[in-house]
């Protein structure tokens, strides 16, 4: 069954409409609204824990921009090995998952010395694509980055592969919203 809304067709699982609902909501709204979700007994993002080191900071003492991305690559693999899944074992098994695309919005600087909480869950696992939410924030709890990873399945000769069986087993269950905010970066986490 469908609905629609502002002339989209949706599906009708739960997660699909609340995040429709949300998106439609102002961004003070729509935060409130995805905490009351979590707080419902929906699952909580990984987090992920990084020291910014001075190598890591431009001369005006913030996170190069490029930067974040690796500290997002660090985020989900330990957030993969968190479900007992590492990295390097899909990798012999014959599976990586390339970035196709990142979409990221830079909130606020993250300085030399801050410590972040990256906050990491998936927002899509179905056949080959696997994508991922993030959201970075510092010690005082300020958000820095909000972001979202597009990732295929592939093998090392990177020919497109259905998703190891046992790797959506784990991540279905952590489904959070898609891409609550539309097009642009998801903002669906507490």
């Amino acid at each position: 069954m469908s609905g629609g809304v502002r002339g989209r067709r949706v599906a009708s699982p739960p997660s699909t409409w609340f995040a429709i609902q949300i998106k439609e909501l102002p961004n003070f709204q729509r935060e409130l609204s995805v905490r009351a979700a979590y707080a419902a007994g929906m699952a909580e993002p990984f987090r992920h824990h990084h020291r910014v080191s001075y190598a890591e900071c431009t001369v005006g003492d913030h996170i190069y921009h490029a930067r974040y991305l690796d500290l997002l690559e660090a985020a989900r693999a330990e957030f993969l090995r968190s479900l007992e899944q590492t990295v390097r074992q899909l990798q012999d098994a014959d599976f990586i998952f390339p970035v196709i695309e990142a979409r990221l919005r830079f909130l606020a600087p993250a300085r030399y010395d801050d410590w972040l909480t990256i906050e990491v869950w998936p927002t899509l696992v179905e056949r080959v694509r696997l994508n991922f939410g993030h959201r970075i924030r510092n010690q005082n709890g300020k958000l820095i980055l909000e972001a979202e990873t597009f990732h295929c399945c592939t093998s090392r000769e990177e020919k497109p592969r259905r998703l190891p069986p046992a790797l959506v087993t784990r991540l279905k269950p952590l489904l959070v919203l898609e891409n609550v905010s539309g097009p642009g970066v998801s903002t669906g986490l507490p």
